[in-house]
């Protein structure tokens, strides 16, 4: 059997860090969680996740925001939306979140490789 190898990228988090409780409360969160796999290579606008999860536009902001401050999801691209106003898109795409328990930590703990 023959076994492909493709390049896979990961979001990284030190469980000393203070992101990881964040990251921890976002993933345990029915809602960041929907918007996280409704996000994996499918670039979506708030409003889209809104419809497609109906769920408040308002939660889907709010949760969206958090993923962005934690540097888990990240802005695809930005088009002008129907009314010429500036919709952006957001992705999720890293094939896991790895949590490591380091000793101490570095300055920079949300590295993907």
């Amino acid at each position: 059997m023959d076994w492909q190898h493709r390049e896979c990228s990961f979001y990284v988090v030190n469980l000393h860090s203070e992101g990881a409780k964040a990251l921890a409360a976002e993933l345990s969160s029915e809602v960041g969680l929907k918007i996280l796999k409704e996000l994996y290579r499918n670039p979506l606008s708030v409003m889209d996740l809104s419809a497609n999860l109906e769920i408040p536009v308002s939660t889907v902001q709010y949760h969206v925001n958090r993923l962005l401050e934690l540097g888990v999801i990240r802005e695809a691209e930005r088009k002008l939306g129907k009314r010429l106003r500036d919709v952006k898109t957001y992705v999720y795409d890293k094939e896991g979140i790895i949590f490591l328990n380091c000793p101490e930590p570095s300055g920079d703990t949300t590295k993907s490789e």
